[in-house]
């Protein structure tokens, strides 16, 4: 099951038009093909969404299988499925799932996935015990909405740790506009995407409406979907007087010109909904919805944040918001930021695909039982941004397929953070690689060969030149997969030695394109050398408003902060800013310069008195905070007006990843791996190293100009979970990982 592409199935009873469907569709579209093999296969028909599945080259087929009560049916889809050796079924509804599970039985499929889309689904008790009973059998149920999974716990009996809860993805077109003529019309216009029956409310819907249009002439409604209702609400329409104000659409291939031209959505279900997929594809539009308090409705909405939540079968409820807001149109902007923001958050087809290929990841590694023990290298006790990302990543690696060791030369404040996480630590002072330390470097080899030896290590991972050559000796004589991390850029007549030495591992791993033009031959950039840019906590580090305690703490009340996270240290360069800060106070006196971080090594002593002394030279006093070390600066850092960063030698800058997650601008030199994260005009702005007037002139810009500050913060925070989260930085990693010890395995061979 590793080494080769997973022969995955998405199992369905047909494919029309519905959120199940749809969800469907997004997983053919995206699921990464050069890991799964992927087919679909429709039980008993197919419908809309099978044709456009079919249209985009998918490979979809349809099997004619209508009834799983009849055994040969059964027999015929587990020989399929053993004929076609497939690793993972993934089925989705009831139907399916039923069918799916049992012919998995029979055919030994090694994961068995079943994909509830909805609540409820009016199960009998017989039905109830059907789904207890394969749910023993199955390794994951995965649950579009946290009331399908407490239905599924508390009613069918499904143990609570053999479920998840994936909430459904959309994929976002651009929003798009309404025309001229359009907005000329001066219409409000309500949408309801739903299949035409008795749960999805349309009466209820259209007796609100009906009150609606007496006071609000303006005002139409469409409904798009299909379904054995559509003569009788048809005609309802017309009992209630509305028939020339409600547009029935059909089924809509495709919604989202008819989303962009509406106002407020509504989805009005009666006594179950698992998600409500319509809510969420207006949402991603910047829509206001309206939905009831039924199933995952409420974890959609926000009462009064991105839409109302009225009761079911309510008609005055229901009548009363929907007036609200077509009242209101700057409370239906309002709400479609919010909705839009949490649409970014929660529903992106992004998070819904990542999510669901770590779980076929992770049961894929369970099920091989393969675990492999990764060996880290490491010289620096203390924590900086390097030991940060390295935290990251193991706080991140799939624990059910490494385990992970740590070789450190003593104890300190990096191993009392990687304790909690699992990791097996082993001590050992490296000594400099020069003649008169050989007795030294070879108790050293000794030691690292035992360590490989007795821990069945897989893959060694290097941080530092002088491991780097230390590890590759051991690798090329225990055959084990040799990393080198490298994450300095290398000026002047430093010597680098890595670049020298660049055929001796199996992979180095550069933490930024810049980097990587290290080991640029006359060839190009050798194949061995990969980029994985450094993650960032998109939770710890978040957008949102700053601490009262911290803006009292450090006299920040009322003022404008210009940020700084970094040491002291001279090589970080922090004395640029204060040079820059009389330049910036001329244009914005109510500036607070906050120097977040303290003197990291012994070689920093001092430099603190050092800066504080060079601030008031340059009459700063009042403006210039220095907070020392703080362990978590996320707080601290939504205090930010502006992010700086002046280092002239960073090759990927944990701090500029930090300030674009909470959502802030950042100003930095063009140099080193910056514009590789700041998009110049975009997220921040970039200027040239050293210049003084362009690098006040871009900071004061920025505070000047409130809107430009709002944009640019929350591209920045796109920016970062887009391709800067820690998540994002471990799957490249593991990625690696499984390269290199499989292309071991083929040359051992």
């Amino acid at each position: 099951m590793t080494g080769k592409k997973i022969r995955l199935i998405h199992l369905v009873e047909d494919l029309k038009i519905g959120g199940l469907e749809r969800v469907v569709e997004t997983l053919a579209d995206r699921l990464d093909r050069s890991k799964y093999d992927v087919s679909i296969w429709c039980l008993a028909g197919g419908g809309a969404i099978a044709d456009k599945i079919t249209r985009k080259g998918h490979d979809l087929q349809i099997l004619n299988l209508k009834t799983y009560h009849n055994p040969i049916n059964i027999l015929s889809l587990a020989l399929r499925l053993r004929r076609h050796k497939v690793k993972v079924l993934h089925a989705h509804g009831y139907y399916a799932s039923t069918m799916g599970r049992l012919a998995a039985l029979l055919a030994r499929v090694p994961i068995v996935l079943s994909h509830v889309h909805t609540v409820g689904m009016q199960l009998n008790r017989r039905n109830l015990w059907v789904e207890r009973i394969l749910g023993l059998t199955t390794d994951r149920v995965i649950c579009c909405s946290e009331a399908v999974r407490d239905f599924m716990v508390s009613r069918a009996g499904i143990d609570r740790q053999r479920t998840v809860v994936i909430y459904n993805g959309v994929t976002c077109p651009r929003p798009l506009s309404r025309s001229v003529q359009e907005d000329k019309d001066n219409l409000v216009r309500i949408h309801i995407s739903a299949s035409l029956v008795e749960n999805k409310g349309h009466r209820y819907l259209f007796e609100a409406f009906a009150r609606i249009v007496q006071h609000h002439p303006n005002a139409m409604l469409s409904v798009a979907g299909d379904g054995p209702l559509k003569s009788d609400l048809l005609k309802y329409a017309n009992d209630l007087g509305i028939g020339n104000r409600v547009e029935f659409l059909g089924l809509v291939d495709d919604i989202w010109p008819v989303v962009a031209i509406t106002d407020i959505c509504v989805l009005a279900s009666v006594d179950r909904e698992g998600l409500g997929i319509a809510l969420i594809e207006a949402m991603c539009q910047g829509k206001p919805v309206i939905g009831t308090r039924v199933g995952g409705i409420t974890e959609i909405i926000e009462d009064g944040v991105n839409g109302y939540l009225v009761p079911p079968k309510n008609v005055e409820a229901l009548a009363g918001r929907l007036g609200t807001l077509i009242n209101g149109k700057t409370a239906r902007q309002r709400m479609g930021k919010a909705g839009y923001a949490k649409f970014r958050e929660k529903f992106d087809a992004n998070i819904m695909i990542g999510r669901i290929e770590n779980a076929y990841d992770t049961l894929v590694a369970k099920k091989a039982r393969v675990r492999y023990s990764v060996l880290y290298l490491h010289n620096s006790v203390n924590i900086g941004g390097g030991e940060q990302s390295l935290l990251n990543l193991w706080r991140n690696l799939n624990p059910d397929r490494y385990r992970l060791h740590l070789l450190i030369p003593s104890r300190g404040p990096l191993v009392e953070e990687a304790r909690p996480l699992g990791m097996e630590v082993h001590y050992c002072q490296v000594p400099q690689l020069r003649p008169k330390n050989l007795v030294s470097i070879s108790k050293t080899l000794a030691t690292l060969s035992r360590i490989c030896w007795h821990e069945r290590i897989d893959i060694i991972h290097s941080y530092s030149p002088r491991n780097n050559v230390l590890s590759a000796v051991i690798g090329r004589a225990m055959g084990i997969p040799v990393i080198w991390h490298e994450r300095n850029l290398v000026f002047g007549k430093e010597t680098d030695i890595s670049r020298r030495l660049w055929f001796l591992p199996n992979g180095i791993i550069c933490n930024s394109k810049a980097v990587a033009e290290r080991f640029r031959l006359s060839s190009g950039i050798p194949d061995r050398v990969r980029v994985a840019l450094n993650g960032v906590d998109g939770k710890r580090f978040s957008p949102g408003d700053p601490p009262e305690a911290i803006l009292k703490a450090y006299g920040l009340e009322g003022k404008r902060v210009v940020g700084l996270v970094s040491n002291l240290g001279g090589r970080k360069n922090p004395d640029f800013l204060l040079e820059a800060a009389p330049t910036i106070l001329n244009r914005c006196p109510d500036v607070v310069f906050l120097f977040v971080g303290g003197e990291f090594s012994e070689d920093d002593k001092g430099r603190k008195q050092e800066l504080t002394q060079r601030a008031e030279s340059l009459g700063l006093r009042g403006h210039v905070v220095f907070t020392g070390f703080i362990p978590d600066p996320s707080g601290l850092i939504r205090t930010f007006d502006v992010g700086v960063a002046v280092t002239e030698r960073e090759a990927c800058s944990r701090a500029i990843l930090e300030i674009m997650a909470t959502g802030k601008p950042t100003v930095g030199f063009d140099t080193g791996g910056n514009p590789e994260l700041i998009d110049d005009g975009v997220t921040g702005v970039l200027v040239s190293v050293g210049d003084i007037s362009a690098f006040a002139d871009a900071v004061c810009r920025i505070l000047e100009n409130k809107g430009m500050k709002q944009r640019m913060g929350r591209t920045a925070r796109e920016r970062m979970e887009r391709c800067f989260d820690v998540k994002v930085n471990a799957k490249r990693t593991e990625a690696i990982y499984e390269g290199l010890v499989l292309q071991a395995r083929k040359e051992s061979l």
